[in-house]
Parts: structure tokens; C-alpha cells; sequence
């Protein structure tokens, strides 16, 4: 799991941390470049974890996502009528805080379609 992944970054930096505040710069110099291939490694294992987080973070989100689309929204689509759902979405936009707000319409501008783009600014 991605907390799981998470935890042993944590760990692993943790880890290093400690060891070079505990012997300080006479081990960094005493290890010379087996300290440079260790923090290279360790980096790039860093990374791959990081990396297989966000993948297993995306699949989540879309599956969360294909969700709501697929089951939610037809039955607010049958429950609401257009205008409770225009005041709904209003009421959901209206808490969120400028900065998530430009990073939303920043988003959609640069990666929805002209069709999807035009109906996300009709419900906003």
C-alpha cells in the first residue's frame, strides 16, 4: 500500500539521517566514494518508491473516479433537477480556496477536451 511504501522511505531516510548526524563528517570522508554509491542507491530506491506510490495513488483515484461517474452521478442526474444540481456544485466550488481553484481550471484548460471543457464552465 502506498502508506506502506511511504513508512519505509520514512524509515530509509530516517535511517541515513542518523547515521551520518552520528559519525558526523569524519564518516563521510572515511567511506569516500562507497558513501557516494550507498546515497546514490539509496536515492534511486527513494525514488522507486515514490514512483510506485503515484502509480498506485492514480489507479485508485481513477477507479474512484470511473465510480462516481458511473454510479453517482446518473442517480444525482435522477434524483436533482438542473438546478439543485447547478446550486450544489456551486455550494462544493464556492468552499474550495483560490489557489485549488486556479489549479483546477489550470488543469482542465490544458488537458480536457473543447466538448468537456464547455460543459465543466456551464456547471461551475
Amino acid at each position: 500500500s502506498i502508506n506502506e511504501m511511504l513508512s519505509k522511505l520514512r524509515e530509509e531516510l530516517t535511517k541515513r539521517r542518523n547515521i551520518l548526524q552520528k559519525d558526523g563528517k569524519k564518516h563521510a570522508v572515511a567511506l569516500g566514494a562507497e558513501t557516494d554509491t550507498a546515497s546514490n542507491v539509496s536515492l534511486q530506491k527513494a525514488a522507486e518508491l515514490l514512483m510506485e506510490g503515484t502509480g498506485n495513488l492514480m489507479h485508485h483515484l481513477i477507479a474512484h473516479l470511473d465510480k462516481e461517474e458511473t454510479h453517482c452521478m446518473p442517480l444525482v442526474a435522477q434524483y436533482l433537477t438542473k438546478t439543485e444540481i447547478n446550486d450544489l456544485v456551486g455550494k462544493i466550488m464556492g468552499k474550495r480556496s483560490s489557489e485549488l481553484m486556479s489549479q483546477i481550471l489550470t488543469m482542465a484548460v490544458q488537458n480536457l477536451n473543447d466538448q468537456d471543457r464547455d460543459d465543466m464552465v456551464k456547471y461551475m
